[in-house]
């Protein structure tokens, strides 16, 4: 009987206290007849609960938009080869690379891919790495480039010596340059939905401010230290024995032959290479590769000796450097020795 008065005792406080009315306590007596009436819940000890130790989820990669590898590949190779600016422009590069490169090609040329005006389209910038401390290329940015809607390269910037863009942090540059001894200009310009905008005021060198760029370096391969990747192309186009053959011979040749003149290597650094490029072969593929340079050596003779337009243009190779200057015969002349075709 006291279990039952206490509870329905216990139902009518709650009762007035959701209705607003002043809840009655109950009496000790009360509580302790209720208290008594609950069961004893039995101790247990309180233990902390582990804490499970979660593995950071993985950065997702952004893929490299093709457009942009091939462009990273061409300013890759070219700074593995020390491209002179008739070769950079020769192969739709930038031409001041050449001066920004310097003494280092691989620290002070740098890249980067961001999205510079927060649009969720990515940019890729090519310029002077902070190693560039001089007044007229440091900082310089070469090219900018977004992507269009069908994912193709779309040129924003390209500097020359007289048109120079300078980065000044976030998604803004310094505009400076001259068309002429009398006339010049200094603006300053933003990237904004993937266009520049004139801003309408200039901004002094001391505000200049380098963007994080990659060293260029950084892309070239582990191994070989020193590769020519025109070897691999005099590979994999050259015929031999073949209807037409003596013509791919004719335009290997001429491409060796551009190429060849606008390296910055030294001709004891291109036999180097060319002998660790030749160790990566098979026997059979040696002695198949030196027959193709036999054939490429007598069309380099033939390119040499003038009056070569008639023969570049059954091959196909009128837009090359001809007429060439005797400068990279050295080159060739380490190839050949380093093959075996000369000695």
């Amino acid at each position: 009987m006291k279990k039952t008065v206490g509870i329905l005792i216990l139902i009518a406080a709650l009762v007035l206290s959701a209705c607003g009315g002043a809840a009655v306590p109950p009496s000790e007596a009360e509580t302790q007849t209720q208290a008594a009436a609950q069961p004893a819940e039995p101790e247990t000890e309180t233990t902390e609960p582990e804490s499970q130790a979660t593995e950071p989820e993985p950065a997702e990669e952004t893929e490299l938009p093709a457009a942009f590898e091939s462009i990273l590949d061409a300013y890759t190779q070219a700074a593995r080869e020390w491209w002179n600016g008739a070769t950079l422009a020769q192969n739709g590069l930038n031409f001041v690379a050449a001066d920004v490169c310097g003494d280092n090609p691989g620290e002070n040329l740098g890249y980067a891919i961001t999205d510079l005006d927060g649009d969720g389209v990515p940019e890729l910038v090519i310029g002077s790495t902070e190693r560039v401390t001089d007044e007229f290329y440091g900082r310089l940015v070469l090219e900018l480039y977004t992507l269009g809607a069908d994912g193709s390269a779309v040129n924003l910037i390209s500097s020359t010596e007289r048109d120079r863009y300078y980065s000044l942090g976030d998604n803004r540059f310094a505009h400076h340059g001259s068309s002429s001894a009398s006339d010049s200009f200094d603006t300053t310009v933003a990237l904004e939905n993937g266009s520049l905008t004139d801003l309408g005021y200039s901004t002094e060198p001391k505000d200049f401010a380098p963007l994080p760029l990659e060293p260029i370096g950084s892309l070239f391969p582990a191994e070989p230290a020193l590769y020519l990747p025109i070897l691999d192309e005099i590979n994999e186009t050259t015929r031999v024995g073949t209807t037409g053959a003596f013509m791919t011979a004719v335009q290997a040749a001429a491409k060796l032959l551009d190429w060849a003149s606008g390296t910055g290597l030294a001709p004891e650094e291109v036999k180097d290479a060319t002998v660790l490029w030749l160790q990566n072969q098979g026997n059979d593929d040696q002695v198949a590769f030196r027959e193709k340079m036999e054939q490429v050596d007598e069309a380099v003779r033939m390119l040499m000796e003038g009056g070569a337009e008639d023969l570049l243009a059954s091959a196909g190779c009128e837009n090359t450097g001809y007429p060439w200057s005797e400068y990279p015969l050295a080159m060739i002349q380490a190839i050949m020795e380093a093959v075996g075709v000369r000695e």
